[in-house]
């Protein structure tokens, strides 16, 4: 992630601060960050293709928490 200017890291540093914090829990965190480091570094380690259907899961198990 060296060569993106803006690190996955300082976007969820900055998320977890009001007005985002309370809206998830957690674990939602957990899985929303996790999506979002899969879509930053898409087509940096391998296929983007990969990276995005990584990212799809996560989201896909946060709508399910959201539920």
């Amino acid at each position: 992630y060296r060569e993106q200017e803006i690190q996955p890291w300082d976007v969820m540093k900055s998320m977890q601060k009001p007005p985002a914090y309370g809206l998830f829990e957690p674990f939602q965190f957990h899985l929303l960050f996790t999506a979002l480091k899969y879509i930053m570094r898409a087509g940096r380690k391998g296929p983007a293709s990969e990276d995005i259907a990584k990212a799809q899961h996560y989201l896909e198990r946060l709508q399910e928490e959201l539920k």
